[in-house]
């Protein structure tokens, strides 16, 4: 399996390429807008771009999700709750798909948005367990999004309520991502408290 991360310093956002050395394909997930550099560096590596998927709406940069189809044959992947304005492969959650030795495993992590969705990725050349958890804007490094970008005081307290579900249904009964939770509870705790009274300021490490 080939994993690389495409960084853009100026908006703090992290892209990912997920390669198939078995089949020569490749994903990429949550692309910014200028999609020029997946590109190249699929054909550096023989890769052929096979899918696109955004793990949840962006409301912070322009995703380049839509930049693809026009220069590639390529499948749009999208959570199943997630409502948009053009044609994408609807993912369940639990769903899996294969992409040579990589298989993708669909988690459906509400909190930061309703829609969001995260993978959880086994390389079968080194073992049935997954290996990598791709959480896009859910859980962070020693932290968790924030709940209370979209909508009202009540409905911020349901996303936040979401995000407590996600961490102890989802994510806890992982064993990949056991330590990063661990990690997080006390930010969730404090994400959550702050939610409820709807009391600034927020401290989080997304902005």
């Amino acid at each position: 399996m080939i994993l690389k991360q495409f960084y853009l310093e100026s908006l703090g956002h992290a892209s990912y390429l997920v390669g198939a050395e078995e089949t020569g394909e490749a994903l990429i997930l949550d692309p910014q807008r200028d999609v020029s550099a997946y590109f190249e560096d699929a054909q550096n590596q023989e890769l052929r771009i096979r899918y696109v998927a955004d793990t949840h709406q962006h409301n912070d940069y322009v995703s380049g999700i839509c930049e693809f189809a026009p220069r590639t044959k390529v499948e749009i992947l999208s959570g199943a709750r997630a409502e948009l304005g053009y044609a994408t492969r609807r993912l369940n959650d639990g769903e899996r798909f294969e992409m040579g030795e990589v298989v993708f495993e669909v988690l459906h992590t509400p909190g930061h948005t309703p829609e969001h969705i995260g993978f959880l990725l086994i390389d079968r050349s080194r073992g049935e367990e997954p290996c990598v958890f791709l959480s896009g804007g859910s859980l962070l490094v020693g932290d968790v999004a924030r709940p209370d970008l979209l909508g009202n005081r009540e409905e911020t307290q349901q996303h936040a309520a979401g995000l407590c579900r996600t961490l102890q249904e989802k994510y806890s009964s992982c064993r990949t991502l056991s330590r990063s939770i661990r990690l997080t509870y006390r930010a969730l705790f404090a994400a959550v408290r702050l939610a409820v009274d709807f009391r600034p300021p927020w401290v989080t490490s997304a902005g």
